[in-house]
């Protein structure tokens, strides 16, 4: 998988040499937190699945919205047993937890019906 990382690597490192090269006085400010999340969802989709990003971007924006809604602070928190109270968030988290689940699902019944068609494995973890 080595292979896999270095050229999902090298391309968003050639976008970012087009973004310097298209800067004046060859000087640029990058935010590179978004680019590097990008990265590593892309590399995860192709070396657990075989798939692009793009195939997988609805699951890992959906992730990252429910990292979000459990990453707020709450009043109520270190209450024993409070993820079980339907409150906003938690009815969020599930159902985020629930398309997510409905999305990897989806792939790997994707992936069990292709391989039945052509007969043939995928280099990838799945």
């Amino acid at each position: 998988m080595i292979g896999l990382m270095e050229e999902c690597t090298m391309s968003m490192i050639s976008k970012w040499e087009s973004l310097l090269t298209e800067s004046k006085g060859g000087v640029l400010d990058l935010l590179i937190d978004q680019d590097l999340r990008s990265l590593s969802a892309y590399i995860i989709s192709r070396a657990c699945f075989g798939s692009s990003y793009a195939q997988g971007k609805s699951t890992f924006v959906k992730l990252r919205a429910m990292q979000e809604v459990m990453s707020k602070p709450s009043l109520l928190f270190g209450l024993p047993n409070i993820r079980w109270l339907p409150t906003k968030s938690n009815r969020e988290i599930r159902r985020l937890k629930k398309e997510v689940e409905n999305l990897i699902l989806k792939v790997v019944k994707d992936r069990q019906e292709e391989s039945l068609k052509d007969g043939k494995n995928s280099k990838d973890l799945l």
